[in-house]
């Protein structure tokens, strides 16, 4: 259960890493590394979930290393943020909790 919270959690950070609320306005992140984030994501094709992580996952210790190199973690953070993203945030933690439970 606690690596399904650890990875809610990461999710959850890759959503707000987008800058925008589910209704489309913008917001400035509050984060220390904001400018890096920006950036990143800036260079991305569409945030699509895909393309989300791949650009997060590039910025140095913003995963832990046993994260990244986890099989099926990958698949699993995408499938969750393109539902967060497609769905919305309440959607995308109701299923979390149902298959936590």
């Amino acid at each position: 259960m606690f690596a399904r919270v650890r990875f809610t959690i990461n999710n959850t950070r890759m959503r707000y890493c987008t800058g925008t609320h589910e209704n489309g306005k913008t917001y400035d992140l509050q984060d220390p590394r904001h400018i890096e984030i920006a950036q990143k994501l800036s260079a991305t094709s569409s945030i699509a979930a895909m393309n989300i992580y791949t650009a997060l996952e590039s910025l140095p210790d913003l995963f832990p290393v046993q994260l990244r190199e986890h099989e099926g973690w990958v698949s699993l953070v995408t499938t969750y943020l393109d539902m967060m993203m497609g769905q919305g945030m309440q959607s995308a933690i109701e299923r979390v909790v149902r298959e936590t439970v």
